[in-house]
């Protein structure tokens, strides 16, 4: 199976298409990630609106880029050398088709809150298979994203505390620092 093959499966699985979520933003509007954008994404991956580039990004990671930067081309998807049948993988892919969901829908967005919700769905996609909590590594975004997904999925208000933890994280990491007080704008 090719990864784009794979990669549909994820998107279309049944464990995926069970996100479904908001949130408010930082500037107060409403961030929606919808079930049925993570089919539009499988789809833009069947039909080759999303290309999949294996070996680029580092091992473990996943990179989707909405617009050409330097090597990187638009609406595509770098796949770093993973395990691809493991559960952090298939939520890795989870988490950049969220991306892709605010890119194709054109969203006008805090890049604080586009990697939230990304996060918020990584979580999600690890709830739903069961895994419990305490297998999480708490030092990992993937682990304030499912304690916040934790509460949507109670249909409990989501704490503050969680919300707040997850956007300062990304804030003061590195790897994130060159665009994260950005807003992302999608074009399709």
């Amino acid at each position: 199976m090719d990864i784009a093959e794979r990669i549909w499966k994820i998107l279309m699985n049944a464990n995926t298409l069970r996100i479904n979520f908001w949130f408010r933003d930082i500037n107060g509007n409403l961030v929606y990630v919808p079930g049925p954008g993570f089919i539009m994404v499988a789809e833009h991956v069947k039909t080759k609106k999303i290309s999949i580039v294996e070996g680029i990004a580092d091992p473990g990671t996943a990179i989707y880029t909405a617009r050409d930067d330097g090597n990187l081309k638009a609406n595509t998807m770098y796949i770093g050398p993973n395990d691809y049948t493991s559960s952090s993988f298939k939520a890795l892919i989870v988490h950049e088709a969220v991306h892709a969901i605010f890119d194709f829908t054109r969203a006008v967005i805090p890049w604080v809150d586009n990697e939230t919700a990304a996060y918020i769905a990584q979580g999600f996609y690890i709830s739903n298979l069961g895994i419990p909590d305490q297998n999480i590594n708490r030092k990992e975004f993937i682990y304030l994203g499912t304690m916040i997904a934790n509460d949507i999925i109670a249909k409990r208000p989501i704490d503050d505390f969680w919300m707040d933890a997850l956007r300062d994280k990304l804030r003061n990491d590195p790897n994130y620092a060159r665009y994260i007080n950005q807003v992302f704008i999608g074009d399709g």
